[in-house]
């Protein structure tokens, strides 16, 4: 193969991938103002291809099924989330305060996110195992935000040295333990039965416990 037909064949490949990431773009954005306007569970396939413009057949090609595009319309949200989050904390001085106000805001967040699209008990009970595995994949960011955070506390000599990262993945453990928890009880029914107020303050009175634990002597 000679130089040039290289560098044609290269050129033709990159312009082939620039052009399925438009059409991936343009299914996402379709998915997102569906499940926004109409929930997850109401939205069809087919409405998601008539929004994208797109065949039917074409969505198939880029996704398996609905839940493959949610789950990418939710990856979508992960910097997101991360960039508000740090224009939410940053005015706090006191790290304390930003860890708390942090896990405050992401739970927040996960709150208008059900409310947004429309997702039931139920729905989140059946999905609860594609939820958290989809979790697992942006929770490295979470713990690296928090990490930061814990090392600013060490080096104004609010918290004593520790492991950092340990510490930040536990906070979100225990958060994230608490917020299944009440998802799993059989007596909610409606997603506006769902407690916040009672979550917010189980998990300040858990994160209180590690700040003690961490308080600088």
């Amino acid at each position: 193969m000679s130089e040039r037909t290289a560098k044609i064949m290269g050129k033709t490949d990159s312009q082939k991938t620039e052009a399925q990431d438009i059409k991936r773009e343009q299914i996402l954005l379709g998915a997102e103002k569906l499940f926004t306007r109409y929930g997850y569970p109401k939205t069809t396939m087919d409405e998601i291809a008539e929004a994208a413009g797109l065949k039917k057949a074409s969505i198939y090609y880029y996704y398996e099924n609905k839940e493959a595009i949610f789950r990418d319309v939710v990856i979508r949200e992960i910097d997101i989330f991360i960039i508000e989050a740090v224009k939410k904390t940053a005015h706090f001085k006191n790290p304390v305060d930003k860890i708390t106000n942090f896990c405050f805001f992401r739970l927040d967040y996960f709150q208008q996110f059900i409310n947004l699209h429309n997702l039931s008990i139920q729905i989140l009970r059946e999905a609860a195992p594609f939820f958290r595995k989809l979790q697992s994949e942006f929770l490295q960011k979470e713990i690296i935000f928090l990490k930061n955070i814990i090392d600013e506390g060490v080096r104004l000599k609010h918290f004593k040295k520790c492991d950092s990262g340990k510490i930040a993945a536990l906070m979100l453990d225990i958060s994230d333990a608490m917020k299944y928890k009440e998802f799993r009880k059989s007596d909610l029914q409606f997603i506006s039965d769902v407690d916040y107020i009672k979550m917010k303050k189980e998990i300040k009175n858990i994160l209180e416990l590690i700040f003690e634990g961490l308080k600088y002597n």
